[in-house]
């Protein structure tokens, strides 16, 4: 396998720009709208009731809860996890449904910058970019932003090409995905961008991994380290640097010493960058230093213009 060089890591906020919410957005929006998105998956009114009720009461324990993530609720709650597997894949096939994802705020669409760097040529190829994706997000907006700007930007690249170059770019969900994509896959389980019928969410929330559910013995946890073996570059993106999936990471036995380590820290303040940094240089290799610029408070467009200088790794 080819030195990746660059390796970019997504937290929520990578994906905010294109309407997908943050942790605590999550859960605002599970508690605010999972009970009518349950009721709705249902036909028969005796079937709606019963999952009126459980929907009720998920929503209940996760308010009261006043957790600010999901996924800590569900580390703490085993029993509640299928339902909170359904309730997250319900809200966020929403969100496809609505999101601007073509259409975002220019100043944020940092997916736009990273597409014209990968497709910078009349026949592209994204091998040639040594970059790989490792994101902790369930949502598929960067592989559908991806696949719409290639087959509308090129004559002859249709379905099965643009597959070929967007595999060439390793995207790793390490808590799994709403599902893949039609064009990601021949076979079934596929769900559209934006699904909407009952099978489509129940599809959707069995790609979903819950954190903490052996986390270290998955496959997708051995690829994303696999691919910091190979890494010059360590970009985190809108990521929040909780202290689980850092570790998750296993920094300290796979990333090369001489790699760079960069990531946003956008509204976090001074004082709240302290642990971080601290955490960071806990989880790096021995005699690992933090290279400039480190943590910058800016969005993802500004950090990713002002740091990642593709064309020079």
């Amino acid at each position: 396998m080819a030195d990746r060089k660059i390796v970019l890591v997504l937290g929520a906020g990578a994906s905010i720009p294109y309407g997908f919410p943050s942790g605590r957005d999550l859960v605002d929006d599970i508690c605010e709208n999972y009970p009518q998105n349950a009721i709705d998956m249902e036909s028969s009114s005796g079937l709606q009731q019963r999952t009126r009720a459980r929907a009720s009461h998920f929503v209940n324990r996760l308010r009261h809860s006043r957790r600010c993530s999901i996924d800590t609720f569900l580390r703490d709650n085993p029993d509640l996890h299928e339902e909170g597997k359904t309730a997250i894949a319900s809200v966020l096939l929403k969100r496809e449904q609505k999101s601007p994802l073509l259409y975002p705020d220019d100043k944020e669409d940092w997916y736009r910058h990273l597409f014209n760097w990968l497709a910078d040529d009349q026949h592209p190829n994204f091998a040639n970019k040594h970059l790989a994706i490792i994101t902790y997000n369930y949502d598929r907006s960067l592989e559908h932003y991806l696949f719409t700007a290639l087959t509308n930007s090129y004559q002859n690249v249709d379905t099965n090409a643009a597959r070929q170059l967007i595999n060439q770019v390793p995207i790793v969900h390490v808590h799994g995905q709403l599902a893949q994509l039609p064009w990601q896959s021949s076979g079934g389980g596929t769900v559209s961008y934006g699904g909407k019928s009952r099978q489509d969410i129940l599809e959707a929330a069995s790609g979903i991994k819950v954190i903490y559910e052996d986390i270290h013995k998955d496959p997708a946890i051995k690829q994303a380290h696999d691919l910091l073996k190979q890494a010059r570059v360590l970009l985190f993106l809108g990521f929040g640097y909780d202290r689980d999936n850092l570790e998750s990471l296993n920094l300290s036995e796979v990333l090369p010493t001489n790699a760079s380590i960069a990531g946003t820290a956008f509204d976090m303040t001074e004082k709240e960058l302290i642990p971080v940094k601290r955490q960071l240089r806990r989880l790096a290799p021995p005699n690992k230093r933090l290279n400039s610029p480190g943590l910058l408070n800016c969005n993802n467009m500004e950090f990713i213009r002002e740091t990642v200088h593709f064309q020079r790794v």
